[in-house]
């Protein structure tokens, strides 16, 4: 009797552990997507008010950052200052996918990625027009990626339970 106890306490417990989970998945990457608009916000402020050239922009901004933007950022920044030969496109795809892990959906990665097919080529407002452009954007994503997160924590708390409870019975 005391295995069974055990054994029925310990596939519930996986089960909701497997929800619970599958939320946490959810909130990081609504955490990460709204981490990287503040970021791009910032890169956008400091456009508009500095008038800077990208690399020292990055550079400046990955001394305020937490990583793994800050990686990214340095390596940009330095990336830029040697001047590779490599096209500024080419340079922002390389480091992102170096340098991030992450949990956002291959249509928001590829935004993000796009983003850098239109930067450092124009002028300050250009740039500030792309970047809000992409903001607009990326605000309409973030805020869909809420709402789904929370319609699917609930079916996926559900899910857990159900399945543990469904386990069990089947297990007895």
């Amino acid at each position: 009797m005391l295995l069974k106890g055990t054994g029925t306490i310990l596939v519930l417990s996986g089960c909701m552990g497997m929800g619970w989970l599958s939320c946490q998945r959810l909130m990081d990457r609504e955490r990460q997507m709204d981490d990287i608009q503040s970021l791009i916000r910032r890169i956008q402020g400091e456009i508009r008010v500095t008038e800077s050239p990208l690399g020292h922009i990055f550079f400046r901004l990955s001394r305020q950052t937490d990583e793994p933007y800050t990686s990214i950022l340095k390596t940009l920044a330095e990336r830029m200052e040697r001047q590779e030969g490599t096209r500024f496109r080419e340079m922002w795809e390389q480091v992102w996918k170096e340098g991030f892990q992450r949990e956002i959906c291959r249509d928001d990665w590829e935004s993000l990625l796009e983003l850098g097919k239109e930067l450092g080529y124009l002028d300050v407002h250009m740039q500030i027009q792309v970047l809000d452009d992409f903001l607009q954007d990326w605000e309409r994503r973030t805020e869909k990626c809420r709402r789904d997160r929370m319609d699917k924590q609930k079916v996926y708390r559900c899910l857990g339970v159900s399945s543990g409870i469904f386990l069990v019975l089947l297990l007895l």
